[in-house]
This record gives structure tokens, C-alpha cells and sequence, in this order.
């Protein structure tokens, strides 16, 4: 149940913000997913890389002086890509996510954002309720997929996705490496395409890929 939320002030993330709003974000994580919080994630990093494609995108969740919370967004032209967002678990069902998605969606609207989507977990009803809140309902799951990779192994710049499928598609998939995460495009004829991330280590998870209804 969302108790009375304590005072809280939303503004933007500052460079001397990050590290904090990394820390937050892993530590949310970690404690949604039942994983040890010091060792979480520690090899990635989801703020600071946002924030540097445009810091008018990121958002923090300040009481008093302390930090806890951060939501960002990303701006693809018309496509606007809402998230992380994380809040500290120690004051979970404070009300704190909801007023750190306010800025973020009114940041990409400004930017000419014309379809907003997002990523949340398919079996928690509180997430899922929450982005209701703000007219986004699901549409897509999506499955994260991942392998690990040898040590000595050689990925190649771009194969025929054929050649993984077994000659039953004429897709075709790039792999891009960029810092520590690893993803992969995947275009078919049609000119649709799909981003598999693999930054999972462990294990892959079902994801619902939530859209805001209007116009693509």
C-alpha cells in the first residue's frame, strides 16, 4: 500500500548527481531482482550515459538533501524512450516514482516525441499500474535473451541472420558493442527492426514493452 509521501522535490540530475543516482538505480534493482546489492550490476552503467546524450532528460528525487530517486529519457526524434527510473528501496510506496515520471514525459513531448514507450517487468502489477497512471498500457513481451561469450571468441561485425535461423528468415542482424553492454539490431525487409540487449549475465527475463497510445 503507498503510504503518505514524505517531502520531496524533483529537479534535474547534475553531473556531481550521477554517481549517487547510479548507485540508487543498482541498488533498486538488485533488490527487485533478489540479487546481493554490492556486487550488482557493477560492471554497467545506466545513468551517466543518458544523461550525457542530453542532461535534459534526467531527473532526480531529492528529500531534503539526500538523493533517492532518478528517472531518464532518451529522444529518438519522433520516438521518445522513457526510463530507468529508480527509487531507493527504503522508501519504496512513498510515492516517489510517480513524481519523477511527470518532467521526463514532458521533456520528450517538448522534444516532438510523438510515440512514447518503455520497458517494465510483466509480472508486477504495481509497475504496471503505476504507467497506467499516465496513459501507457501494454503492448508488447518481449524476451531478453542472452549467452555468454568465450573468452577467445571472435563476433563478427555483421552475419546473415539466416545463417543463425537455419536459411528459415532473410533477416539479417548487427552486433554493436558500445562500453560494456552488447546489443543487437535485428531488420527484416519491411524495414521493422528489433534491439535485443544482452547485459544480463545470468539468466534471460520476460519484459513488457509498454506503449502510450496515439500516433506513431
Amino acid at each position: 500500500m503507498e503510504q503518505s509521501p514524505p517531502s520531496i522535490s524533483i529537479r534535474p540530475l547534475g553531473d556531481s548527481d550521477l554517481s549517487e543516482a547510479g548507485a540508487i538505480l543498482r541498488r533498486a534493482f538488485a533488490a527487485q531482482f533478489g540479487m546481493p546489492p554490492d556486487t550488482f550490476w557493477t560492471d554497467r552503467d545506466f545513468v551517466t550515459g543518458r544523461w550525457m546524450t542530453d542532461p535534459s532528460l534526467a531527473f532526480g528525487a531529492w528529500m531534503g538533501d539526500r538523493l533517492v530517486g532518478s528517472s531518464l529519457g532518451t529522444s529518438w526524434g519522433s520516438l521518445g524512450i522513457f526510463g530507468p527510473i529508480s527509487t531507493h528501496p527504503d522508501t519504496w510506496n512513498h510515492g516517489t516514482a510517480r513524481l519523477l515520471i511527470p518532467p521526463v514525459l514532458e521533456r520528450l513531448n517538448a522534444l516532438g516525441a510523438r510515440h512514447l514507450a518503455f520497458f517494465t517487468f510483466a509480472e508486477s502489477t504495481k509497475h504496471i499500474a503505476l504507467y497506467q497512471r499516465f496513459g501507457f498500457w501494454p503492448r508488447f513481451l518481449t524476451a531478453i535473451m542472452t549467452r555468454l561469450v568465450e573468452a577467445n571468441e571472435i563476433v563478427p561485425e555483421t552475419t546473415r541472420y539466416s545463417t543463425v535461423a537455419g536459411g528459415n528468415t532473410h533477416c539479417s542482424h548487427t552486433w554493436t558493442r558500445r562500453q560494456r553492454l552488447s546489443y543487437r539490431w535485428i531488420t527484416n525487409g519491411g524495414g521493422g527492426f528489433v534491439r535485443v540487449w544482452t547485459e544480463e549475465p545470468r539468466r534471460g527475463r520476460l519484459m513488457f514493452d509498454q506503449v502510450r497510445s496515439g500516433s506513431p
